[in-house]
């Protein structure tokens, strides 16, 4: 029996969420793109770095994480945001980026910088979108557990929210042909492709 729930402090589950992320993310086209998979070390980077901003961001921009729970074990979840225009003081963004190149050192002996470059462009969409839309910044289901539906229901969860919220609609973008497929099924719509070298980003919206 597969149940979800918002994690608020938990920090267990905030770790295994972690890890999801970490593995599930090896298969992700967009991840392949940036790091390098072949170095058996970069997994466990890849999840202390994903906690530290999980940890930070869901204290200090609001970001909720919502899990898929079988028997108490995390084995899927799913990071949302309330998209809002927001005016930070520069001294705030300023210690923002210093602190994602502080806890992104490890990584970038594993990182494809050129695609990094390339995809920088892929994932900003031209025309910005009305605020107050939900953001899916990510969807993870272990890989030993995908194809039972654990995605749909966090998805359905999302979508709960996003309507409950009085949000006018979900966003999300992809690069993988699989996932677009579904969330087209979920009445997600294309609104604009934009290329990543080698890599075509699907900016989907979702209107409630």
């Amino acid at each position: 029996m597969i149940r979800i729930e918002m994690v608020n402090k938990n920090v267990s589950q905030m770790e295994m969420a972690a890890k999801v992320f970490a593995r599930a993310f090896q298969q992700e086209g967009i991840n392949r793109y940036v790091y390098d998979f072949s170095n058996e070390k970069i997994e466990a980077l890849l999840e202390k770095h994903i906690f530290e901003d999980l940890i930070f961001n869901m204290k200090n921009n609001g970001y909720s994480l919502l899990v898929a729970l079988q028997d108490d074990e995390v084995v899927g979840a799913a990071l949302i945001k309330k998209h809002m225009e927001e005016k930070k003081p520069l001294i705030n963004k300023v210690k923002e980026v210093l602190r994602k190149i502080r806890i992104s050192l490890p990584l970038v002996v594993h990182m494809k910088i050129r695609n990094t470059i390339k995809l920088a462009k892929g994932v900003s969409l031209t025309n910005k979108l009305e605020s107050n839309h939900i953001i899916l910044s990510a969807l993870a289901v272990f890989p030993e557990h995908q194809g039972k539906g654990i995605g749909k229901l966090l998805l359905a969860e999302v979508h709960r929210i996003s309507n409950d919220s009085g949000a006018p609609g979900t966003y999300l973008y992809t690069a993988d042909e699989k996932n677009k497929r579904l969330y087209e099924r979920l009445k997600y719509k294309l609104i604009e492709n934009k290329a990543a070298g080698e890599l075509t980003i699907h900016h989907m919206y979702r209107t409630n």
